[in-house]
């Protein structure tokens, strides 16, 4: 009997040790690390009001925009220079940016309906006029087929257009205030919002699919802003609390749920990007600048 009772307990332990191990794997994944890698962005200061990024995936380059001079800085990563854009013509606080395949650059102003298109190798822009499909831009995408997708936090909207300026599709369903977009390879949109599981997701079509969230659990839901939404090569998908000042991280299926922030030093996410070699970085106001995490080990 003896023999049994230990032979129950061993296998009880086992068990145990086996659950730890499981159910800790998510913890283990949910530490990041700063890393210092001497990009002049990182330098505290260097920008005066930190806004939105934009990360070029074909030519390793990141947008950053300096709200408070009303300035671009688009950084070539391998070889750690940087043109400006705002010199030769007045920006007005950018809201959003985002590449397209050929390297140019889109930009969202504040209070403006038009949208600007810096070309790889210009300073003067390309200017598309949002007036008369009543779009108030804030941030913004670049689609699979090259479509734009510009997030309207004042209509509770995100707008599909082509670059003729012509509305394709309004997203809209269960939208507060969309400030983030994505579109996958696959043609799903991903939507930062305001609410509960804030991370929406469409069709391409338009038409609401899901939140990014546990279906099964409802208890385990949150409500927060979210802000900024960015991918890593393994699909998994990132956003910024604005609220509680964290970086959340979803699995692909939203079942799987990361809540970080820095341990030490103050942190007021603005905008986050990820680049080809899951290199996060965010724009913070608290520092004046943009600071680099990837995953520890």
């Amino acid at each position: 009997m003896l023999n049994r009772l230990d032979k129950i307990s061993s296998a009880c332990v086992a068990f145990i040790v086996l659950a730890a191990i499981v159910f800790s794997a998510p913890l283990a994944q949910s530490q990041f690390v700063e890393k210092q890698v001497g990009y002049a962005f990182e330098t505290p200061g260097f920008l005066g009001i930190p806004g939105p990024l934009a990360y070029d995936k074909e030519r390793h380059r990141l947008a950053v925009s300096d709200a408070g001079r009303n300035l671009i800085y688009i950084f070539d990563l391998v070889e750690r220079t940087y043109q400006t854009l705002g010199t030769n013509i007045e920006l007005k606080e950018p809201q959003g940016m985002a590449f397209d395949g050929t390297g140019s650059l889109y930009v969202t102003q504040q209070s403006s309906s038009l949208l600007l298109k810096f070309a790889q190798t210009g300073v003067l822009p390309e200017t598309l006029n949002l007036k008369m499909a009543d779009i108030h831009p804030g941030k913004i995408a670049i689609g699979t087929d090259g479509e734009i997708l510009l997030c309207d936090k004042d209509n509770s909207s995100v707008n599909i257009i082509n670059t003729s300026d012509s509305l394709i599709t309004r997203l809209s369903k269960k939208l507060r205030q969309p400030d983030g977009v994505i579109m996958q390879q696959s043609g799903e949109i991903f939507v930062a919002n305001k609410g509960i599981d804030p991370v929406m997701v469409f069709g391409k079509d338009g038409n609401y699919i899901r939140r990014l969230s546990r279906p099964e659990s409802p208890t385990s839901q949150v409500s927060f802003a979210a802000s900024g939404l960015a991918i890593d090569q393994r699909g998994w998908i990132y956003t910024l609390d604005i609220n509680h000042f964290k970086l959340i991280s979803y699995d692909p299926t939203g079942v799987n749920r990361i809540e970080w922030a820095p341990p030490s030093s103050p942190f007021f996410p603005v905008d986050i990007a990820i680049d080809r070699y899951d290199a996060i970085y965010i724009s913070d106001s608290g520092s004046g600048r943009v600071r680099i995490f990837v995953r520890g080990n």
